[in-house]
């Protein structure tokens, strides 16, 4: 099951969200990375590694995935996919293209 997620409202649906994780991939291989996003200007800025800096640089395709918190009764994992740029300072921005609350459905 998958709830769209408007991209206005992307900043109050990772309120609370603390656990993410970045996901990249330049064909050859998958980089999963934890980070702690940080939402400015409709975007979200994260610190990677020079491995991830140069999937990224190879492929800016990028999802963050923010797990379903403990106290969530209907445990949604909010997935978010963007393209990542990587900025002057080495920090990381995501811009997000779409976003979707999912599940498995129950049986």
């Amino acid at each position: 099951m998958s709830i769209v997620v408007p991209l206005d409202e992307l900043q109050r649906a990772t309120q609370g969200r603390r656990l993410t994780y970045l996901v990249a991939s330049d064909d050859r291989r998958q980089r999963v990375l934890q980070v702690w996003p940080q939402y400015r200007d409709g975007c979200f800025d994260v610190e990677v590694g020079d491995g991830t800096a140069r999937t990224i640089a190879r492929r800016s395709d990028v999802v963050l995935v923010f797990p379903p918190q403990i106290d969530d009764p209907d445990r949604f994992t909010l997935l978010v996919d963007g393209t990542a740029e990587m900025l002057p300072d080495g920090s990381c921005r995501v811009r997000p293209g779409s976003a979707v609350l999912h599940r498995r459905e129950r049986s």
